[in-house]
């Protein structure tokens, strides 16, 4: 019925069924004038100018495009957010390095994708919840990484359950300061007017309204009814994610559509969290969970019933909360427990807009409001599910129809099957340039995550002429989660059986970032170059072990270097700014390392002559797998390991089997 894409000025919506959820209103036959991203006029008596291109919608519902209140934006998924009607995302935290690009307008409107409102990087304690977190120990730090967000002017401010007491109160005290509202989950160490009293603004999850020290297998419905009359009086927004308890007793099963869609990057995640419910649901856990379930509906009908706002978040893309969908299945959910469509409708557009901060341009449809809009085939005010069939939406006053957004969905489904097919090819990397001298040890990496193979690395250890050990690396990762895929180039030189220099060149998107440390007169210098400029020289005082650059150099680095206990580690942020941190290391009685780190465990095990044969890294929930593909000793006895360990290895080649065999 529409053309394929208006790309014109002036656009006379005619004929359609208008909810403009402007209160007191009620849904009728209006004509709405749409003027590039605006809305210039509401009403049945609109002239519309000769000019305007005219689209009938007749039979048709027409609605305030839909705001997903919680989730996490990836690039890839902006399809999939506009083709359910979701034209506004509120980000709870992402990759610093990718989430300020494309929130920007041009960006915005190149990919097509919705609006964002975002937190930056969400902040977190140690170990953080996810690699993408930004770690704050103590009230310092936790100001000074909310100021930092702040000059980046995002939205408002997002934390992670480990944030401790003390930062907590130093993120809400900045941003108090910055007039900005926190939003996270009730942490365990507070009651709810503890928490609205020290600063916090919004909560995520049901479990804000638990009495303290209480689970919702023991909760009575009774006792959260203090906790839904403050959060009533206080006017603070909750988002639900009723969704996130309910999924866990479905199963859509190891091949379902919806896979293809997410991508690669998410396919075997999902997987795997069915797998292991699959597992873990027995009959009693089932009964149990459905119990549980069931309690949290009845709360959420309480909580409409006493006033608290509600605003629904999809959650995505954590497991099988799809972006976009998600959304239109949490609101379902809403209605399911007993909270009318109409209710449902008005707190995804009206209310949310209120709820958090973005009214003045979103959620209704008014004359000088966005032209985001939905077009539905039924009414969603009778029944929330005809948010599923949505007809076409306008995005940024520019109309997109049901045609345009299947082949959209068609490109990312051809897209996501390449990368699939990608991730399960060998990647190809060159071997490093190496020094002047002898080649010990020469090996070959592939990682693989949840997606795939993910990188691979070719590693040389060489004694130069004057007897340093220099470890040298090239590292080639695949393009990930809309991140490009880059080349890492490393050597760390070892003299004395510490470390006395490295050397980092990052390659993507057509640029060289390049940082070198010395360690002169008892500290570091380290200068960092981009496309060969210079850009500055930082200092460090302390005894560097090794350089965490995401290579398998650093292991062997540890390896040959460091005894039990905790050591300084340089890391680079992702803009490799320097940052030394502590890791701690164990040995077991085979002599493989564990090793605590600030972002999560990790561990490696080595063979006699110094090669890593496996290391497997914890970043939150995710599990990433190193592993040795080739080898090469080139007749010496490889990497020189300190004699405790090569003593434990040599015991642990020669103990018998626990099967008895050798």
């Amino acid at each position: 019925m529409f053309a394929t894409l208006l790309l014109v000025d002036l656009i006379a919506l005619v004929g359609g069924k208008v909810h403009t959820l402007v209160p007191g209103s009620v849904p009728s036959e209006v004509t709405l004038l749409i003027e590039e991203d605006r809305i210039r006029a509401v009403g049945a008596d609109v002239a519309i100018p000769p000019e305007a291109r005219r689209v009938e919608a007749r039979g048709l519902h027409v609605i305030p495009g839909l705001i997903d209140g919680f989730g996490y934006h990836d690039p890839d998924h902006d399809p999939l957010y506009v083709a359910a009607g979701v034209t506004t995302l509120r980000d709870h935290g992402n990759e610093l390095g990718r989430i300020f690009s494309v929130r920007d307008r041009a960006e915005r409107d190149r990919a097509q994708g919705p609006w964002l409102s975002i937190a930056g990087g969400v902040l977190d304690g140690k170990p953080p919840a996810t690699a993408a977190a930004v770690v704050v120990e103590n009230e310092v730090a936790a100001k000074e990484a909310v100021h930092h967000l702040w000059e980046e002017k995002i939205d408002f401010v997002a934390f992670h359950s480990g944030v401790g007491d003390e930062a907590w109160r130093g993120l809400c005290a900045m941003a108090a300061e910055k007039g900005l509202a926190v939003w996270g989950p009730r942490r365990a160490s507070q009651s709810l007017g503890e928490a609205l009293d020290g600063g916090q603004r919004g909560f995520v999850f049901l479990d804000a309204l638990l009495p303290k020290g209480r689970t919702w297998g023991e909760v009575e419905l009774a006792e959260l009814e203090p906790a839904l009359t403050l959060l009533a009086q206080r006017g603070a927004p909750l988002v639900p994610g009723l969704r996130g308890y309910s999924s866990a007793l479905e199963d859509d099963g190891e091949n379902a559509p919806v896979l293809a869609l997410v991508g690669p990057q998410y396919e075997s995640v999902w997987i795997g969290d069915l797998l292991q419910r699959r597992s873990a649901l027995t009959p009693q856990a089932r009964s149990a969970a459905g119990s549980v379930i069931g309690k949290q509906r009845s709360t959420l009908a309480l909580a409409q019933r006493a006033g608290v706002r509600l605003v629904p978040g999809s959650g995505a893309p954590h497991p099988w909360l799809t972006p976009g969908a998600g959304l239109v299945r949490e609101l379902g959910e809403w209605q399911a427990a007993g909270v009318p469509a109409a209710a449902c409708l008005d707190a995804a557009t009206r209310g949310a807009a209120d709820a958090l901060g973005l009214a003045r341009e979103r959620g209704t449809l008014e004359v000088g409001k966005l032209a985001d809009l939905v077009l539905l085939r039924a009414d969603p005010a009778a029944d929330i599910q005809a948010l599923a069939e949505v007809e076409s939406v306008i995005l940024r006053g520019k109309l997109l129809t049901r045609a345009d957004l299947d082949t959209r969905l068609d490109a990312l489904r051809r897209e996501n099957a390449r990368k699939k097919a990608l991730a399960n090819a060998p990647i190809e990397v060159e071997a490093p340039k190496l020094p002047e001298g002898d080649v010990l040890l020469t090996c070959r990496y592939e990682t693989i995550a949840a997606t795939g193979r993910v990188a691979a690395e070719r590693i040389a250890v060489v004694r130069e002429l004057d007897g340093v050990i220099t470890l040298c690396g090239r590292r080639k990762s695949l393009p990930t989660g809309g991140s490009p895929g880059s080349e890492v180039e490393t050597r760390q030189r070892i003299a004395k059986s510490s470390l006395d220099s490295f050397e980092v060149k990052v390659r993507n998107s057509g640029h060289e970032l390049v940082v070198r440390g010395q360690r002169v007169a008892g500290q570091w210098r380290v200068e960092r170059r981009f496309d060969g400029a210079f850009v500055d020289i930082q200092n460090a005082r302390e005894s560097i072990a090794a350089i965490d650059c995401d290579s398998a150099t650093t292991y062997l680095a540890i390896a040959a270097t460091r005894a039990p206990g905790p050591f300084p580690v340089v890391r680079f942020d992702e803009g490799l700014q320097l940052e030394v941190v502590r890791w701690d290391l164990a040995l077991d009685e085979d002599g493989d390392h564990a090793l605590k780190t600030p972002t999560g465990l990790k561990f490696a095990g080595f063979m006699e002559n110094g090669a890593a044969k496996a290391i497997f890294e914890q970043v939150g929930a995710a599990q990433i797998q190193t592993t040795l593909q080739e080898i090469d000793a080139h007749g010496s006895a490889g990497l020189p390991l300190p004699a405790d360990k090569l003593e434990r290895m040599k015991k642990a080649a020669a103990a018998p089997a626990k099967d008895g065999s050798k």
